[in-house]
């Protein structure tokens, strides 16, 4: 029982992670550049998050492996 209760947890970290990815690598960077070509000012959440895209986007090569090999670990401690 408890190896499907950790393995649901790291199944729903993984889709989370790979959320994140998405919304840093498309969603985020369009956001940027309305929020910019408007001149609106943004709350500290929006700018919290247009700047951990920044981050994402800048450091991808430490970011997505890591990423990806927490998924993959998950994964296969689920269906092992």
């Amino acid at each position: 029982m408890g190896k499907i209760i950790t393995g649901g947890a790291l199944a729903l970290l993984s889709i989370s992670l790979i959320g994140l990815v998405f919304f840093s690598f498309v969603i985020a960077p369009k956001w940027k550049d309305s929020f910019v070509g408007y001149g609106v000012e943004i709350s500290s959440f929006q700018m919290l998050m247009i700047s951990i895209s920044d981050l994402m986007i800048n450091y991808w090569f430490i970011g997505l492996p890591l990423i990806a090999s927490v998924c993959v670990i998950s994964f296969r401690w689920t269906w092992k």
